[in-house]
């Protein structure tokens, strides 16, 4: 085997089938300038008769068969091959330089092989992911599309099924618009009111009249005034009409005594829109009363032992009051006095005040938190109704000035039952007649008397809500008949009586000793003691203490404190 591959010049030509060989003893001199020619000429042509091995089948043949390709039949890659020259150079009789060559050969191989298998990995993995994302973005493709086609066809059905509903409702609302039972069908929709499913249901369905309600205060010489009820729901069901595209339905229209009319809607949606100020003003003009304006519905509240350095008709201090309890701008409409600034004593510090929310929400939470006003924490109770008793002639239902008794000359007092004096100007302050009751155990004006017990359950009766110590809102707990109270009662106060000065009643009363005890948590009101342990001597009379509301009892809480034998209190 020849260490060139060349044909040495000089040379007799070999056998033919033979390689032509260089032998060691061939001088150095003549190989290096057949090396320099066939680097500087390029590859040396080699004729294919003078060689063995004319193809590659040939050369695998002698190369497996001089052990120098193992194992026989293994795939040729380009490591193989190096892994062949490195044989090769190990080979006996191969000169130094030849056994560089071809070792240095076979390294640069199996560089090119790493090169080729990283080439071919960077495109495999090219191929694979480009077939990759074709295939993924055909799926998201596909499946967005479907997705598509399903929405499109659950929308047509939720389409469907909300024009059916929407007339289920509309047929169920017609229904209840024409039964005579509506107030009662309500009660089963109390849960838009906020009413718990275990609340009264007289009361729930009074509720949602009352949100549906609305009153419209028109001016004097208005032509509604003169209307029947029947006119005014046809003329306000027309202006609504005309208002509004909506199909909203006027229940009823009725007129009050102080010249209001009182409107109901037939359904909570339309009095959600009446209650807008745009579309009041809208409905007002159609109805040709731009003077006309609704009101709110006002509550109620009892604010006790407020400082009488509160001026209620001032507007800043309602705007403090709003500012230092939190409550919404507009929510505390107005604020009085109960008893008149004339009736102080003159060294009175505090008094109560009935404080007017136009929210139910912001009513209710002054009534838990209590308010504070004029740097005072003051507890706060609803104001509840009472049975109107007249003071002229002692009777129900009317007012003194409303009495059928006309003659001037006739009062009957309220504690002694005489028919020529008025209560307060009693000449006989010992003897006490109920004018109700046709008995001499308590006065007219007692707040144990039967006869006004007896008022009061028929109010409750007629209006559930003036039991409850909230107003019914949203909230649950509102709609709750009683507030929880905690720790023990404060007792009574003792009232000695001064039988010397019979003349003033003021000065006949004098409060000894309040014995205050542990107050609930939160500083809540304390009830009433009963009549029965109130009981004492005719010398030394007791009392309950001074008004603190009670949520569990149904008196008022503004009703002054009387004693057990009949006497009123300064």
């Amino acid at each position: 085997m020849s260490g060139t591959g060349a044909k040495p010049k000089g040379q007799p030509p070999p056998q033919k089938g033979k390689v032509a060989t260089i032998r060691q003893n061939r001088t150095a001199e003549p190989e290096v300038q057949e090396r320099g020619k066939t680097r500087a000429t390029g590859a040396v042509d080699l004729d294919e008769d003078e060689q063995e091995i004319g193809d590659s089948e040939k050369g695998r043949s002698y190369l497996e068969e001089k052990l120098l390709l193992v194992p026989s039949g293994a795939l040729l890659t380009l490591g193989t091959l190096a892994t062949t020259l490195h044989q090769i150079a190990a080979l006996p009789g191969v000169t130094l330089p030849v056994i560089n060559a071809v070792r240095a050969v076979a390294f640069l191989l199996k560089e090119v092989e790493l090169g080729a298998v990283a080439e071919d990995i960077r495109d495999i993995a090219n191929a694979q992911f480009n077939e990759m994302t074709t295939d993924l973005r055909e799926f998201t493709e596909g499946l967005r599309v479907k997705v598509m086609e399903e929405l499109e066809k659950k929308t047509e059905v939720l389409k469907e099924k909300t024009v059916e509903l929407a007339e289920v409702v509309e047929k169920a609302v017609q229904q209840a618009g024409n039964a005579a039972s509506s107030p009662y069908r309500d009660a089963l929709h109390r849960g838009l009111s906020g009413a718990p499913m275990d609340a009264n249901p007289r009361l729930a369905a009074k509720e949602n009249i009352r949100q549906r309600q609305s009153l419209v205060d028109i001016p004097q010489g208005s032509s509604l005034k003169d209307c029947a009820n029947l006119v005014l729901v046809g003329k306000f069901t027309e202006a609504m009409g005309k208002a509004t595209a909506q199909k909203h339905k006027i229940r009823t229209a009725l007129r009050l005594q102080n010249g209001g009319i009182l409107v109901e809607m037939a359904t909570d949606e339309g009095a959600a829109w009446l209650a807008s100020k745009d579309n009041a003003a809208a409905f007002l003009r159609e109805l040709g009363e731009t003077e006309a304006s609704f009101k709110k519905r006002s509550y109620n509240v009892v604010a006790y032992y407020v400082p009488l350095t509160l001026d209620p008709g001032s507007e800043k201090d309602r705007r403090e009051i709003e500012e230092s309890n939190n409550i919404p701008e507009g929510g505390l409409t107005k604020m009085r006095w109960i008893k008149p600034p004339a009736r102080r004593r003159t060294d009175q510090r505090f008094a109560h005040v009935i404080a007017t929310f136009s929210d139910a929400d912001a009513a209710n939470r002054a009534i838990v938190n209590g308010l504070t006003i004029c740097n005072k924490r003051v507890s706060v109770a609803k104001s509840r109704k009472e049975p109107i008793r007249c003071l002229k002639c002692q009777g129900w239902d009317h007012i003194a000035s409303e009495c059928n008794i006309k003659d001037k000359e006739v009062n009957v007092c309220g504690t002694c039952g005489g028919r020529d004096h008025w209560t307060s100007k009693c000449p006989q302050p010992g003897v006490t007649f109920c004018s109700s009751c046709r008995t001499s155990d308590h006065t007219s004006w007692d707040r144990e008397c039967p006869t006004f017990r007896r008022k009061i359950e028929d109010l409750n009766a007629r209006d559930p809500a003036n039991d409850l110590p909230f107003f019914p809102a949203k909230e649950s707990w509102t709609w709750s008949p009683s507030y929880p109270t905690q720790g023990r009662r404060v007792p009574p106060a003792e009232i000695q009586v001064n039988p010397i000065q019979p003349a003033t009643q003021r000065n006949r009363y004098r409060q000894t000793q309040i014995n205050f005890e542990y107050a609930a948590p939160g500083g809540r009101p304390y009830t009433k003691e009963s009549r029965s342990s109130q009981r004492s001597t005719p010398a030394v009379a007791k009392s309950p203490p001074p008004p603190f509301p009670n949520p569990e009892s149904t008196e008022s809480p503004i009703a002054a404190p009387m004693s057990s034998n009949g006497l009123t209190p300064p």
